[in-house]
């Protein structure tokens, strides 16, 4: 990782003069469809892009992938509809033998499902992206997180990572996917810490853009995940956590909950919650026809209770625009 210094041409210098809207997006595979529709809801009410209507996009694993799409202009409905289609041809299993000895999938249909949402920006780097952005990964190779920063977040501290080499890096959910290999390094789904980057993006803005954790909204957009409980493993058995994937499974589903109560507690009536929790537990690759009908459904659901019940408090932090 980079020594850390903040350069004068860093955005942290900005005076403290306006509040900060966060658009925080977790990961959970598939169920990011959910995510992209409540966004394409949101922005066809709002009559405004997710650009418009927020500071600056977090997101990890498929949210680091949305993030990154809606950072480069591309409308949620855009996005919606790529993971609709590319959804069951990326959880398209390998032969059995296969999906012991490696990843449970292969990356190639994800690489191609991120080149759809990315189109001629795919190529771009991070240090030339001016929306401030941040997607988080792990570096496996130096056992550290690795947060990825654009140029209008952390101004010539950003990275050199292209869109789609971060889409990847954020994405490689271990036992899923195989990590992204760059530069001798490898790097896999950043779940495993900040599968909910909410606190991340409020650190991150408070230091890069200099404003107080008072002046800072976030919205924060679920993945429509349940609780890991039930079915415990009681023996300790490498077989038995690995079988059923349930190490990611378990940490990236109990960071998210945690991450979310935290920045509910510090932001309070600022941070808005978009979520809906399934009548059954539905897996990060379960990307059949019925799956993506229940996650359109519960999506609209969550954004229709928001206006139903959170009328006020959306208003509030989604007509805060950037340029106001």
């Amino acid at each position: 990782m980079k020594e850390f210094a903040l350069p004068t041409t860093s955005p942290a210098f900005r005076a403290k003069s306006r509040s900060t809207n966060l658009l925080s997006i977790s990961g959970g595979g598939f169920r990011g469809l959910f995510a992209a529709r409540a966004l394409e809801l949101i922005e066809s009410e709002e009559q405004a892009t997710c650009n418009e209507i927020f500071e600056c996009l977090a997101g990890t694993s498929i949210g680091g992938i949305i993030a990154i799409g809606l950072a480069c202009g591309t409308p949620a409905s855009k996005i919606r509809r790529a993971i609709e289609k590319f959804g069951p041809l990326v959880f398209r299993k390998k032969n059995c033998w296969a999906g012991w000895i490696g990843a449970k999938y292969h990356s190639g249909t994800l690489l191609r499902a991120i080149k759809a949402i990315l189109g001629s920006k795919q190529d771009l780097k991070l240090s030339e992206v001016d929306k401030p952005l941040l997607v988080v990964s792990i570096d496996q190779s130096a056992g550290s997180v690795r947060l990825l920063r654009s140029r209008g977040l952390a101004g010539s501290d950003a990275d050199d990572f292209t869109l789609v080499e971060a889409a990847l890096a954020t994405s490689a959910a271990p036992t899923y996917f195989p990590p992204l290999e760059r530069g001798g390094r490898y790097f896999v789904d950043g779940g495993l810490v900040a599968n909910a980057p909410d606190l991340v993006a409020i650190t991150e803005a408070m230091h890069w853009f200099n404003v107080d954790l008072a002046d800072i909204y976030m919205v924060s957009i679920g993945t429509a995940g349940m609780p890991y409980y039930g079915d415990a493993i009681s023996t300790s058995g490498r077989f038995s956590w690995l079988i059923r994937h349930r190490i990611f499974s378990l940490i990236a589903g109990a960071q998210d909950g945690l991450a979310k109560e935290q920045a509910e507690q510090l932001l309070r009536r600022r941070f808005l919650r978009i979520d809906e929790v399934p009548d059954f537990d539905i897996k990060l690759d379960f990307s059949d026809v019925g799956t993506s009908r229940r996650l359109l459904h519960l999506s609209e659901k969550a954004v229709q209770r928001l206006s139903e019940h959170d009328l006020e408090l959306r208003n509030q932090i989604l007509r805060r625009r950037v340029s106001s």
